[in-house]
């Protein structure tokens, strides 16, 4: 039995094989559609063989048709009967080189389309409608895309159109423009901004009228306030007369973020069985949307105008009060939807009932400049005058503001920059007089002079003599100029008070003595007592009106003086420290003592000159006078030389003090000992050689 090709096939209609159901070679027939599918070369995609028609040979007989395998110009000749060609799509397979056919004028061409929709073109516009626009599918009604750009002063049909920069529109910015009215003679513009939502009108009867902007709950403010007139005649400023009640509220709903993103096409109708959420509102839209929480209720219609998904406007309407709210997308970002003022709202903003206004803000209706911003808590009140208060019990003002100067009536006013309190003329001012309060002052004070209030005796006049019972201070500076200082009264014969360490331990009032003070006094020896510590005029150190130290041509202390090191003023190359070198010219002292070595520079580097001692020195020095002695001043038993003595041989090592000689023991002991022990070792070497001659006369 011969074999049987299957192919991959299916009875379901419109069913058509995926990518993995086939491999290149294989053949899907689809019996319900008649058609053959195959996989092509680039592996994802499915395409199928058409339903190929036959078209009989055109000279042969209908009866007996010879079925065309190629075409030439011998077999297209004749007639087709439509009538015997079934209907469905034909296709004719080519093969071999075609002839080449003569060129036909388009003129010489019969049944062509008179229309554009007759080639199939269905989305052009007239040459007369404004450039740009495309007629809708709802009669008397244009739509324009994204561009190109439009001059909106000669758009006069009914439109909805996006409008790019130029000099016709209300702030030179992107908008979305509405156009309503009857072809140019009388028509109307809503033009409203992409990023922030406000909306601006105008008209054209004859010629543009300017724009004008429509106010709502997020600009109202920026414009003038009705003004009340009297009772309840409520004027605004245009003169109109307007009646309401309620409070002033401003209020705004931050709408949720953009939780799609998508691209502006065309137009989108919507109706109430098929609802879109406003926020999800990507591309132009006109129809019933849902989910907005406005005006009490959760739907609505809703005119959607985008340029793209991040900037769009939208203007919604309440079905059931018929209020209006605005609102954009900026660069993504839904802005807080604003509600539009009318007739019937504008009470929720404003209440003019009684004699009462209501406002967040209250504007001069003839420069916006001056306002009254009660909650505010920057500038909340800004005007030019004065403002009066009273009459008190006692029939007076106080008036606030104005230019200053003005004596008829107490005024707090203010000039150049600077605060004016001033009272009425001939009376006085007063601070903090009924609750006695401290008056706290951040900067200065002037005054000419100043009088303490229980005593007038008292005063301070900065610029001449003050009198001041006690000064009580931090610090006193004194800097006016260099010579200024505190001065005191003072005599040579008393003790005049400089500083002491309190009210209970100063000097007696009178200064005849030191009494028990702890602190400083100047004085004089003349003063007697404790000041006679003083070599002059001086300042004396007390405690508990007892000496402690004096000050004046001399130093002295009851204790003793302290310092790291001392320098002679005379010549500060000679100087005493006690803690290191010491550099003195000479030291005159009963006793001296040592608790280390007495040392002096002797370095042959600082030395020249030298000289040897004469050869008899030893036998000079056998000759200096030296024993034991008693001082006369001090009666003390010492041992020494004499000093006259032993100038004679060795002057370098008397020192002259006043009518006295005084001996260098240090350095006559040691260069004494120098010259004994040179002689010493000459004397050993003559020994050792007498003593090597008489052995070799003993051996001999």
């Amino acid at each position: 039995m011969a074999n049987k090709v299957q192919l991959k096939k299916s009875s379901v209609a419109a069913r058509v094989p995926l990518t993995t159901d086939v491999d290149y070679g294989e053949l899907a027939l689809n019996y319900a559609d008649g058609k053959l599918y195959y996989k092509k070369s680039d592996g994802t995609t499915i395409d199928y063989f058409p339903s190929v028609g036959y078209v009989p040979l055109l000279s042969g007989s209908y009866a007996n048709p010879t079925w065309i395998t190629s075409l030439d110009s011998s077999k297209l000749t004749g007639t087709i009967d439509n009538a015997r060609l079934n209907g469905g799509t034909y296709s004719i397979n080519i093969t071999g080189n075609a002839g080449s056919a003569s060129a036909v004028a388009w003129t010489g061409v019969t049944g062509k389309p008179t229309t554009l929709s007759g080639y199939g073109i269905t989305d052009a516009y007239s040459s007369s409608n404004p450039a740009g626009y495309i007629t809708s599918s709802f009669s008397g009604f244009m739509l324009r895309s994204t561009s190109p750009q439009t001059n909106p002063n000669t758009v006069f049909t009914s439109s909805a159109y996006r409008f790019d920069p130029s000099a016709n529109n209300p702030t030179n910015e992107h908008y979305a423009i509405v156009t309503y009215g009857n072809e140019g003679n009388v028509t109307g513009q809503l033009a409203t901004h992409f990023q922030s939502g406000q909306t601006f009108v105008r008209a054209f009867n004859a010629s543009w009228s300017a724009w004008r902007t429509l106010l709502d709950s997020s600009n109202y403010t920026s414009y003038a306030q009705p003004t009340l007139v009297s009772g309840t005649n409520i004027k605004t400023v245009n003169g109109n007369s307007l009646l309401g009640s309620g409070n002033i509220t401003v209020s705004a709903t931050n709408a949720d973020y953009a939780t799609t993103s998508g691209s502006v096409s065309g137009l989108t109708l919507t109706s109430s069985a098929n609802g879109i959420n406003p926020d999800n509102v990507t591309q132009n839209q006109i129809g019933y949307n849902t989910s907005v929480s406005l005006f009490g209720q959760t739907d609505g219609g809703l005119y959607s105008s985008a340029y793209s998904s991040s900037w769009v406007h939208q203007i919604y309407g309440d079905f059931r009060t018929g209020q209006i709210a605005v609102r954009g997308k900026n660069s993504g970002t839904w802005q807080a939807w604003r509600t539009v003022l009318d007739s019937g709202n504008y009470s929720s903003y404003s209440n003019f009932g009684g004699n009462s206004v209501y406002a967040g803000i209250y504007y001069d209706g003839n420069d916006t400049g001056y306002y009254i911003d009660p909650t505010s808590t920057g500038t909340s009140y800004r005007g030019r005058g004065e403002i009066f208060l009273g009459p008190n019990t006692s029939s007076q003002y106080l008036r606030l503001g104005g230019n200053g100067g003005a004596t008829d009536h107490s005024t707090v006013s203010t000039s150049n920059g600077n605060l004016h309190i001033d009272a009425k003329s001939g009376n006085n001012l007063y601070l903090a007089w009924y609750n006695g309060s401290d008056v706290m002052v951040g900067g200065g004070i002037q005054s000419t002079i100043y009088y303490d209030r229980g005593n007038t005796g008292y005063y301070c006049d900065p610029n001449s003599t003050s009198s001041l019972s006690y000064v009580y201070a931090n610090r006193i500076i004194l800097d006016r100029n260099y010579g200024h200082s505190i001065f005191g009264t003072y005599a040579s014969t008393r003790y005049q008070g400089v500083w002491s360490m309190g009210q209970s331990w100063a000097l007696p009032d009178d200064g005849t003595t030191t009494g028990n003070l702890y602190g400083l006094a100047w004085s004089h020896p003349n003063a007697g007592g404790t000041a006679g510590n003083l070599n002059t005029h001086g300042l004396l150190v007390l405690e508990n009106g007892g000496f402690l130290a004096a000050l004046s041509g001399s130093i002295r202390c009851r204790d003793d003086m302290r310092t790291p090191i001392y320098y002679d003023s005379n010549n500060t190359g000679y100087y005493m420290d006690a803690n290191n070198t010491s550099r003195m010219n000479a030291i005159n002292a009963d006793s001296l003592y040592s608790y280390g070595n007495v040392t002096a520079y002797s370095d042959e580097n600082l030395k020249t000159d030298w000289e040897d001692l004469p050869q008899d020195y030893i036998e000079q020095l056998a000759k200096v006078k030296s024993g034991k002695y008693t001082r006369i001043d001090t009666k003390e038993r010492q041992a020494g030389v004499g000093a006259r003595s032993f100038k004679n041989i060795l002057p370098e090592v008397v020192i002259k003090n006043g009518d006295y000689l005084g001996v260098n023991y240090g350095n006559a002991a040691l260069v004494s000992a120098i010259e004994l022990a040179k002689r010493v070792v000459e004397q050993n070497n003559r020994i050792a050689r007498l003593e090597e001659l008489i052995s070799k006369l003993i051996d001999n």
